[in-house]
């Protein structure tokens, strides 16, 4: 009887532990990849505009704005 309630106990104090750490690398890899920003994720790109291209705005704005679209694809068009 003893040997069976110890043994029980084992089990449960086993599943609660696999519980845990499975919940501690589930919130470990969500850090990871998905919070985790080193402010190292900076792209620039040189794009020349020409008097033919639709433009608004100021011209010597410090951040440039640059949309892409086309009116015949179901999601542009929206």
């Amino acid at each position: 009887m003893f040997y069976m309630l110890k043994k029980e106990i084992l089990k449960h104090i086993l599943i609660w532990t696999g519980a845990v750490a499975g919940l501690v690398a589930v919130f470990f890899l969500m850090y990871f990849f998905l919070w985790q920003n080193n402010g190292n994720d900076s792209r620039t790109y040189d794009i020349e505009l020409n008097d033919a291209d639709w433009k608004s705005g100021n011209p010597e704005a410090k951040i440039v704005l640059v949309e892409y679209s086309d009116f015949q694809c179901p999601a542009c068009a929206v």
